[in-house]
């Protein structure tokens, strides 16, 4: 999805909230609890973002979010940009497995559009020292089969 709105991988961190992941007794993976959530976050997650200071933060589904605004629900919060009380601009969407588990029509273009604000708001905030490409997520076929190999 990066490519698809014009930025490499080296332009980007990506940090997780939790660095491992909890599961159940049985070995199932399940969704950290928010004293892990704060555990890990304040040892690991608090620390990077002072040092790297971002201009954008993209949530991908609701344990990143409730970092961030611990009451939010990822379904009312998807496609918005907020800022927190620290200063960091966050904006939310799905995370890529619940988007790969839901694997529509409407879910694709509901992400592939959230990407398109990311990639207009990095555009006219000027977030990085190089903008962007200009080809983005246009109706194209080369791009439009990257998009669709990412989800199938």
């Amino acid at each position: 999805m990066l490519r698809e709105i014009g930025l490499e991988r080296k332009e980007v961190s990506i940090l997780n909230v939790v660095k491992c992941r909890p599961v159940t007794e049985d070995g199932k993976n399940r969704i950290p609890s928010q004293t892990e959530i704060n555990i890990c976050s304040n040892t690991w997650l608090k620390h990077q973002l002072e040092y790297l200071q971002p201009k954008l933060i993209v949530t991908l589904g609701s344990v990143a979010l409730k970092y961030f605004f611990p009451k939010a629900k990822v379904t009312k919060e998807v496609g918005l940009f907020k800022t927190t009380n620290e200063g960091f601009t966050v904006f939310s969407t799905f995370h890529p497995a619940y988007i790969l588990r839901n694997n529509s029509a409407f879910m694709r273009e509901t992400y592939r559009n959230h990407f398109k604000q990311i990639y207009f708001y990095i555009k006219s905030n000027n977030v990085l020292k190089k903008p962007p490409i200009d080809k983005v997520l246009s109706s194209t076929n080369v791009k439009q089969s990257r998009l669709d190999n990412f989800f199938s």
